[in-house]
């Protein structure tokens, strides 16, 4: 019982706890905040729930699973290993979920790190604004080879949000399942 965390305030319960009968919440990949502070060693992790009902219809609470993110990541890992350039995963804002140079991911889930602006749109702008226009494609410009495709992680019915950063931070706004994606990309440079 000690070990038990009130987790209202989160942007997750939150968000669940508004949804209707039926509806599923599923959270952006993000980092682990237990008591204020992203956990350490970092631990992504994604959350479905879903509001809960008793027989007169009324909302009692929410049941929510965690599922741990490294193991989506870990496969990222392999792929960056025995490719000829880099395999990069981002986020609809153009964070890096997984990157080359671990420094550079999870930038929104840092103050200091927000605003250095550590994005892939800010690494390469006139790439980004190519990829994120369009669903998948595979173009060379004076950096190299970029072969990139969209993942659309939600389903109809299912809803997420733009998450936050902050412990007791609270989402803006809800998102469909068009608008939540991540942008998988392999870059080849030239050499």
């Amino acid at each position: 019982e000690k070990k038990l965390q009130n987790k209202k305030g989160r942007y997750y319960f939150d968000d669940a706890y508004g949804l209707e009968k039926g509806q599923v919440f599923i959270s952006p990949l993000d980092l682990n905040v237990e008591k204020g502070k992203v956990e350490q060693p970092l631990k992504p992790m994604i959350r479905f729930a879903m509001p809960i009902f008793d027989a007169a219809a009324n909302k009692k609470g929410i049941v929510l699973l965690n599922y741990f993110g490294s193991h989506l990541l870990n496969r990222f890992e392999s792929l960056s290993k025995s490719s000829s350039g880099s395999v990069l995963l981002m986020n609809r804002r153009g964070y890096y979920l997984h990157a080359e140079d671990s420094d550079k991911e999870w930038g929104f889930m840092f103050p200091g790190q927000v605003e250095a602006d550590l994005t892939f749109a800010k690494d390469h702008p006139s790439v980004w604004s190519r990829i994120v226009k369009t669903d998948k494609g595979q173009f060379e410009d004076k950096e190299g080879l970029f072969t990139f495709s969209t993942v659309y992680p939600l389903s109809v019915g299912m809803i997420s949000s733009n998450g936050s950063g902050n412990s007791l931070g609270y989402s803006r706004y809800e998102l469909r399942n068009k608008e939540y994606f991540w942008k998988q990309v392999s870059f080849v440079p030239h050499q």
